[in-house]
């Protein structure tokens, strides 16, 4: 079958569905009768008015599927009852990609090791488009002996005038520390070059300032300072600036990160051992992993993104954002209650206090997590259960024991890993293969009456 009738098909069992094909979500996977290229699928997909959004992959051969609900489907699509991942995190980047799949490279090597947070993709509109803002720029060489009473002038009244006029919103003066100028003062002086800054609301309304008010401007320069400067303009689209909230959250991912590391020192020179090697593989009681399996398989496609602190700097989600499926009140605290004792069993600790239990967090292709030991106020003794992995390759949970020995633990869904989370280091240091994922459920504990603080 080639591509537009199989296209023609998904699009006729969703009119046949709802009545509109508008309605659904088609995942196009590949296709099934020769090669095609991205740039001829995104042409194919555009004449289309039902939304696709493509998967890109190595080489495109097998098959089409839609993620939808209902009657008999022709033999193309593959009928699902539920969508996983839930369906609002399948985003339409513009390019018809993905976004999960778009996974980036860094270009500098070191970032993936000391600053991976610097890693997230820098938004910017297209140079030249809507978005982008206009500066008009004024570089003005100076001699020396009037930089003074220039910077005067401008203070006093310049800047205020220029920023009288309509459509004028901003301003900027920057002054050069080497010796750029690159002409000299009547006299053989050095100049001093000084650059003038201004946001303008549109390219018309800079050309009604070159039309009504610049040669004002600029006569009053020559009346004043004349033989004394020379200027030379430009005019900037900028489509791109860090904003205060970016640079804000950059400089508390360098705060957590520096703790992190820190922390991977001192931490370990104040908090006792409690047991031999620090943590143990086993299985889950089995009347609680049936339960666990239930709940999850019934409700997994309810999961949302899961909004952590956008300081976060342990889990990479500038890269690839986790999921979250909260359990009800009744099956969180059964949880607690089962793992509890064999946590206290094991610790040697006669009573352990629970300070939390996460949701169910699904990691999504390319997730990392950083070295670190848990906060020692509230994770002293930890769980981690793993719920449901769908993997290409290995995503080991790596650890070091109480010996600094790092052991690669490959979890299976029903097992339990627990450990001294405040003691023993922990990771994931390599990226979770595409196309699948990989489902958690962690708790915490600390023992009774424990006080710590940094």
């Amino acid at each position: 079958m080639t591509f537009p009738k199989c296209l023609r098909r998904v699009k006729k069992a969703a009119l046949h569905l709802t009545g509109n094909s508008n309605d659904h979500v088609f995942v196009i996977h590949s296709i099934q009768t020769q090669p095609l290229s991205q740039p001829m699928l995104h042409n194919v997909v555009a004449k289309s008015r039902a939304r696709f959004f493509l998967r890109p992959r190595h080489s495109f051969t097998a098959s089409t599927s839609a993620l939808t609900r209902g009657a008999n489907v022709p033999q193309c699509i593959t009928k699902t009852t539920t969508t996983w991942p839930p369906a609002h995190m399948l985003k339409d980047t513009g390019a018809g990609y993905h976004v999960l799949d778009k996974l980036p490279v860094p270009a500098y090597p070191h970032l993936a090791l000391e600053r991976p947070y610097l890693m997230q993709p820098i938004c910017l509109s297209p140079p030249g488009g809507e978005k982008s803002k206009i500066l008009y720029e004024v570089t003005l060489e100076l001699d020396e002996d009037i930089f003074e009473a220039y910077l005067t002038w401008i203070r006093m009244g310049h800047i205020q005038e220029v920023m009288a006029l309509p459509g004028f919103v901003g301003w900027q003066m920057s002054v050069s520390e080497d010796d750029a100028a690159k002409t000299n003062g009547a006299k053989g002086q050095k100049r001093v070059v000084l650059v003038e800054t201004y946001e303008v609301a549109s390219r018309e309304t800079l050309e009604e300032y070159f039309t009504k008010y610049a040669k004002r401007i600029r006569d009053d320069h020559k009346r004043m300072w004349d033989g004394k400067f020379a200027a030379s303009r430009r005019i900037l689209h900028r489509f791109g600036l860090q904003t205060e909230t970016e640079a804000n959250l950059w400089k508390q991912r360098d705060g957590k990160n520096a703790f992190r590391l820190k922390n991977l020192q001192e931490q370990l020179a104040r908090v006792p051992r409690f047991t031999a090697d620090g943590l143990k593989l086993q299985a889950l009681p089995t009347p609680l992993w049936e339960k666990l399996q239930e709940y999850y398989k019934a409700h997994r496609h309810e999961s949302v993104e899961d909004r952590l602190d956008p300081a976060e700097i342990s889990i990479n989600t500038w890269v690839a954002p986790t999921l979250r499926l909260d359990l009800p009140p009744a099956l969180a605290t059964e949880v607690v209650g089962t793992l509890k004792p064999i946590l206290e069993e094991w610790s040697g600790i006669s009573e352990l206090e629970s300070t939390g239990i996460s949701g169910i967090r699904t990691y999504l292709p390319g997730a990392t997590i950083a070295e670190h030991v848990d906060m020692a106020t509230t994770n002293v003794i930890s769980a981690l259960i793993n719920v449901d992995q769908n993997v290409s390759g290995l995503w080991p949970f790596e650890m070091k024991d109480h010996a600094g020995k790092l052991h690669s633990l490959h979890m299976k869904p029903g097992e339990v890993v627990i450990y001294e989370s405040a003691t023993c280091a922990h990771q994931r240091s390599h990226p979770l293969p595409s196309g699948g994922h990989y489902t958690n459920l962690f708790m915490r504990f600390k023992p009774k009456g424990w006080t710590f603080s940094y």
